[in-house]
């Protein structure tokens, strides 16, 4: 007869596989997204049930989490006849995101599952920037066969395998700040460092003809937190002179940043957040419930929008300001265990994730990535890592491992 040890290390074996393959085929497939989560959450729950060990949920981190949903869950009373909707945004949504954080730490518990996580992070990151690359020449990707995207007059962006060059561009900036950590570390094989120089050029040829300009932003961020952090300026300058480099060298590049001071080149998001305040004027405690913004937004404009370009603002209009102070203190805690643990051990990892989770979120002030699919999934999968990277290293400094 097998042990009920003998199970729950199966089980996590498999678990970590499954981790592998979400993070890889994040840019590449929904339905592969969809998936591996169903499978990791079916093997966490039954991990749990043989084995109930929920310790490393005892933190701040996790009961402002709690909070965020509790207070989402409250919105339901003021969905009306969108009650449906709400649920499904609940609980298949931003409660499958959650998960996604929490499994991540559950299976990343040492130093070479982080490892072999980042690796086939970078892995997928350069085939999908070559994938990009590609189809800027051949004017089609060949991972899902999709066109140039159409962005103002002449000018049409790479995409790769994602739907919008934005939702592209965000991804190609984790990408960037990962394989940046692992250039700034130390002690690697010559061709492992060749291989990284070769996809960080490939994801900034690609950062640029995405023409997006809160990708721009993020990445702005991002390499100017890991420049003032890392005391290796001269590794992160090259890397930058390599964007800029680049970014001169292609005139579009100049013709979108020219765009942005168009009279139409804000997307008409200040018409969409002047609507989201009137929904917070109606509701500012508890929101409109979870999910409703798109179904309320025709009661407050007749433009045919379906975000509010501008997350913060958006769960603060469905969800309620409560929710919204306990995911901004949710971020605040994660960001700022992972300073204390850079600071502490220096480790270019967290210090490469802690950028690009910054960058992220500085980019949604004015995106939508928390309604995305792939961009939700590579936030808060990524979170995950960092926050396993803090509990291993702070396990690391108390002598326990």
């Amino acid at each position: 007869m097998i042990g009920k040890d003998k199970i729950i290390s199966v089980v996590d074996r498999i678990m970590e596989y499954f981790l592998y393959g979400l993070i890889f085929f994040i840019p590449i497939s929904k339905a592969a997204i969809e998936s591996f989560f169903t499978l990791l959450l079916l093997l966490f729950l039954t991990k749990k049930f043989l084995r109930p060990d929920f310790k490393f949920l005892r933190s701040p981190l996790h009961f402002l989490l709690l909070f965020f949903l509790l207070f989402s869950a409250l919105s339901l009373l003021n969905s009306g006849p969108y009650l449906k909707k709400s649920f499904i945004a609940l609980f298949f949504k931003w409660a499958e995101y959650i998960f996604v954080f929490l499994i991540t730490q559950d299976v990343l518990f040492n130093r070479r599952r982080i490892r072999n996580t980042i690796f086939i992070f970078s892995c997928a990151a350069f085939l999908v920037s070559f994938d990009g690359l590609f189809q800027f020449f051949a004017e089609t990707d060949f991972l899902r066969h999709r066109q140039l995207a159409y962005v103002v007059n002449h000018l049409s962006a790479i995409t790769a395998s994602f739907q919008h060059y934005n939702d592209f561009g965000t991804y190609l900036v984790m990408s960037f700040v990962v394989v940046a950590s692992l250039l700034l570390e130390e002690h690697k094989k010559a061709i492992y460092e060749i291989f990284l120089w070769v996809a960080l050029m490939f994801i900034e040829m690609c950062l640029v003809l995405t023409f997006s300009r809160g990708s721009w932003l993020n990445l702005f961020v991002a390499s100017t937190l890991i420049l003032l952090l890392s005391k290796e300026p001269k590794k992160v300058l090259t890397m930058l002179t390599i964007f800029i480099i680049v970014f001169i060298t292609i005139p579009l590049a100049k013709d979108k940043i020219m765009f942005s001071f168009h009279p139409q080149g804000d997307a008409d998001r200040f018409v969409v957040w002047r609507a989201a305040f009137s929904m917070i004027k109606e509701h500012p405690f508890l929101g409109k419930g979870v999910g409703t913004f798109m179904a309320y937004f025709r009661d407050y404009s007749n433009k045919n929008i379906q975000y509010a370009h501008n997350c913060f603002l958006q769960i603060w209009a469905e969800s309620g300001i409560f929710s919204l102070i306990s995911f901004l203190s949710f971020l605040g805690f994660l960001l700022w265990g992972a300073i204390a643990a850079f600071t502490k051990n220096r480790n270019f990892i967290i210090l490469g994730i802690f950028a690009g989770l910054s960058g992220f979120l500085v980019h949604s002030f004015f995106d939508t990535h928390f309604y995305s699919l792939q961009l939700s999934a590579l936030f808060w999968m990524m979170a995950g890592v960092l926050q396993a990277l803090v509990n291993i290293e702070t396990a690391s400094n108390k002598g326990e491992i």
